[in-house]
This record gives C-alpha cells, sequence and structure tokens, in this order.
C-alpha cells in the first residue's frame, strides 16, 4: 500500500508593505509645543469618530517623495502650510487588522499657515495639543515615542531660529 502523502501547504508570501507618509504638524503658541491632531475621515453618515486623534497620513504615490506626500495630507486632511523639516523624522510599521502593513514615514512640519477652509473640514474635526497632553489623544504608542522623542530636537530648532533672528535681523 502507498505511503499517505502529508499535504504540504506553502504559505503564500506576504504581500509588500504599503508606503504611506504621515505628518506631524507643531507649532510653539507662547513657547508651549503643540502638535495638530485630527479625528479619522467621517464616513457616509456617520460623523468624525472625536474619541480618537490622528495625525494626516496617506499612501505614498509612485511619483511622489515621502516628504511631499506628507505635505499633500497635512494640506488635505488638516487644512495647514508649513515647512517640512527633512532631519527630524520617524519611521514605524503599523499592522491592521485585515490589512497589509504599512511602512510609515513620518515628518514633522512646523506651521505657518492654517486655513479656515480646506478640502476634508467637513470629513474631520482638528485640535492642537500640547506635548504634555499627548497621550491623553493619541493610542499609537509608536507614534507618540516619535513625537516625543523629537520634542528637544524642535526646542532646538526654535531656539537656533531666535538666535538666528538676534545676529542676523530682517
Amino acid at each position: 500500500m502507498p505511503k499517505d502523502k502529508k499535504k504540504t501547504t506553502k504559505k503564500k508570501p506576504a504581500p509588500p508593505p504599503v508606503r504611506k507618509s504621515a505628518v506631524i504638524p507643531y507649532r510653539f503658541k507662547n513657547d508651549v509645543l503643540q502638535f495638530l491632531l485630527i479625528t479619522p475621515k467621517a464616513r457616509d453618515s456617520k460623523p468624525a469618530k472625536e474619541s480618537l486623534w490622528i495625525v494626516p497620513k496617506g499612501t505614498i504615490k509612485a511619483d511622489i517623495r515621502p516628504a511631499e506626500s506628507a505635505r499633500i495630507e497635512a494640506l488635505e486632511e488638516a487644512g495647514v502650510l508649513g515647512e517640512i523639516l527633512p532631519r527630524i523624522k520617524g519611521f514605524y510599521r503599523f499592522e491592521p487588522k485585515n490589512s497589509a502593513v504599512q511602512e510609515i514615514h513620518t515628518y514633522f512640519m512646523k506651521v505657518t499657515y492654517t486655513m479656515k477652509d480646506w478640502e476634508e473640514k467637513n470629513q474631520r474635526k482638528r485640535k492642537w495639543v500640547a506635548i504634555e497632553n499627548l497621550r491623553e489623544y493619541i493610542d499609537d504608542p509608536e507614534l507618540a515615542e516619535i513625537i516625543e522623542g523629537n520634542e528637544s530636537k524642535l526646542r532646538r530648532k526654535l531656539l537656533w531660529e531666535r538666535t538666528r533672528k538676534m545676529i542676523f535681523p530682517g
């Protein structure tokens, strides 16, 4: 009698991670470091969930660099313009349930202008949050660590900008 052959099931290789960019808009208001958070996008007749706060992010298109993608997301989702900081950034992986793994390239943006009307105004809320209160709003520990881990760099950048203005006014 022939031996029973064990069925071997080959696991399908995992799909490549989805590349996304996120932007962390920030400002200093009365020397308090604040970050702009937004709610997830409202769907159909469901309003945005105000207990969950995130930062703007989106899929990186093939013809756009991650930093430029982050700038676009800030404008579309949060209605802010500003300077993307090339040297201050982070990177993390996110594994959503029932979805492909996401590689998220994270950039900080010094906000220079906040729009009153923007593309997703009717689908999202936005809120400025001081760094001391950040963990009350952000559920993602990796994102919170990236933000908190760059606090001293952002403060040094502010100090350098003030010093430069005193030395080279105008």
